[in-house]
């Protein structure tokens, strides 16, 4: 008997990152971005650039729109983004490790830090997921 053979896919880091998602897309907020120390952003911006370099040419005519959506008693709708302003470069969010220097890690950010962020985009992801599995009734 043969064994079953492990599509390559799974082993590719952005694929393992957005795990049992059905998501397309990943939309971060420029605050929480520029919010991070200068050398991390000059790695993500080196990055973005290399993918412009070999695959812009697939979004030159793309052009999106995001929005911020919330669940309540199963409906979609639509919610106060309290990271959408940017203000022109200058907000920042306090890093974790700022606020643990001073030992407050209570409240970093309104609406999520920085470091969080990242986890708990995952776990919606992974309850959109869980949730479009579920049997209908």
């Amino acid at each position: 008997m043969t064994e079953p053979t492990i599509p390559e896919a799974l082993f590719e880091p952005i694929h393992n990152w957005f795990g049992l998602t059905y998501s397309n897309y990943l939309v971060l907020p420029r605050t929480a971005l520029q919010s991070m120390p200068r050398e991390w952003q000059r790695r993500f911006v080196d990055c973005l650039e290399e993918l412009d370099a070999a695959l812009g040419h697939h979004f030159d005519s793309a052009d999106y729109t995001v929005r911020m959506m919330k669940r309540s008693n199963g409906k979609r709708l639509f919610a106060q983004d309290q990271l959408a302003d940017y203000e022109r470069g200058r907000r920042r969010l306090e890093l974790r490790t700022e606020a643990a220097d001073r030992g407050d890690v209570s409240d970093i950010a309104p609406a999520g830090n920085v470091i969080n962020l990242m986890a708990a985009l995952k776990s919606s992801l992974a309850q959109d997921a869980a949730r479009t599995q579920e049997p209908t009734q």
